[in-house]
């Protein structure tokens, strides 16, 4: 059980990460973690 919860941890840290790189963007620097989603969505569906 312990190893499971601290890999959800790892990768929710890595998660976060992820959302830090892309708030380096200028466009998408103040957009809140759900509009950071619904553009990914938007750009794997096209």
């Amino acid at each position: 059980m312990e190893e499971e919860v601290d890999g959800i941890i790892n990768l929710w840290k890595e998660i976060s990460k992820f959302f830090d790189e892309i708030r380096r963007i200028p466009e998408y620097k103040n957009l809140a973690d759900e509009n950071i989603i619904e553009i990914i969505q938007l750009k794997v569906l096209i």
